[in-house]
């Protein structure tokens, strides 16, 4: 990242129990502000810290202090600066010591918690933004749909039509970043029963130990590729016939590749993704993790499987445009065209 003064800062955090979605989709908002002047900086815990500086050694960050404000206090004067949080650590009192010293201060919401709170903006580029119920006044103000969704660069060369698929039926499995509860192994156990399936792709993230990834080989099915932070993931999503993650950021991914998918809600800000994507027709509403047994996963991938013929309801979406929109939109609170 630049050596600019720092515009824009990110609150927030990525960690083995609440993984790494939040600071991804910060990372990739940083990268498209760094490219047009606007710098940035991040602000994160030192749970975080490890993480942080091991998967983005190139990015300026702070160690939050006692709280934000005094971790901002040395940008503290009459320029216009913006503080976006994504993080679950902060409280409508937090927004207004900020307020109160001219931050101008934005939010990820991903499910409508937050429209009483003094924010200016919401940022919600999920599919399922338009399902959730913001009040109209802060909407006027936010950046809210898949037209400000942003994806690592490497998606930008992707070509969604006429993908594709492997000869035998493949389906891979990720629960994104971590996967402490073990689903990614779990699922591929239970679905190996499917006469039609010939090969099953589990795929680990970063704070996933590499050990645990190789004892994973010593019980699942003997069609199973195992990988771990693959340099290759989107040509393994795209020649799968279908996916089942978790509802977080695998999911636009998966949809900005046209990939049908089938969601295991793993928290509360993953139910509106969810339902979006059976209500779009892009895939299926597997369920919340701890309602679940074996037999009805094994039944549902099962249908899903069968059916997948009805499972097309994508919709193109230009991440170029959407980077143009983005820059706009936080250059506004700077009186810069």
């Amino acid at each position: 990242m630049s050596s600019i003064e720092p515009k824009v800062f990110f609150r927030c955090d990525g960690y083995l129990d609440i993984g790494l979605g939040h600071l991804n989709r910060c990372i990739n908002f940083a990268n498209v502000l760094e490219d047009e002047g606007i710098g940035c900086l991040f602000v994160i815990s030192s749970k975080s810290q490890e993480n942080f500086t091991r998967l983005y050694p190139n990015y300026k960050f702070k160690i939050l202090e006692d709280s934000i404000k005094n971790s901002l206090s040395e940008y503290q004067n009459e320029e216009s600066k913006i503080v976006v949080f994504d993080t679950y650590q902060y409280d409508k009192n937090i927004l207004d010591d900020l307020k109160n010293s001219n931050f101008t201060c934005l939010a990820f919401d991903d499910y409508g918690e937050k429209n009483d709170w003094n924010l200016t903006g919401i940022i919600n580029s999920s599919i399922s933004a338009f399902s959730i119920p913001y009040n109209e006044k802060l909407k006027e103000n936010s950046m809210i749909g898949p037209e400000f969704l942003l994806l690592r660069s490497e998606f930008e060369a992707v070509k969604r039509v006429g993908r594709k698929v492997s000869k035998d039926f493949s389906i891979s499995i990720t629960m994104g970043a971590s996967d402490p509860d073990d689903w990614t192994q779990k699922i591929a156990l239970i679905i190996n029963e499917i006469e039609c399936v010939k090969s099953i792709n589990l795929i680990y993230g970063p704070l996933v130990d590499s050990e645990k990834v190789k004892n994973v080989l010593e019980v699942v099915p003997e069609n199973s590729n195992i990988y771990h932070c693959p340099d290759n993931l989107l040509e393994i999503f795209q020649s799968s016939h279908f996916a089942i993650t978790s509802g977080g950021t695998t999911c636009n991914e998966l949809y900005f590749l046209g990939v049908p998918m089938m969601v295991l809600v793993q928290s509360k800000d993953q139910i509106y993704n969810a339902r979006a994507i059976a209500e779009l027709g892009i895939g299926s509403n597997l369920g919340e993790q701890d309602q679940l047994d074996s037999n009805e996963i094994l039944e549902n991938v099962k249908k899903f499987a069968s059916n997948l013929e009805d499972y097309h309801g994508f919709k193109t979406v230009n991440l170029i445009e959407n980077k143009e929109r983005i820059v706009n939109y936080f250059r506004s609170f700077f009186n810069e065209s």
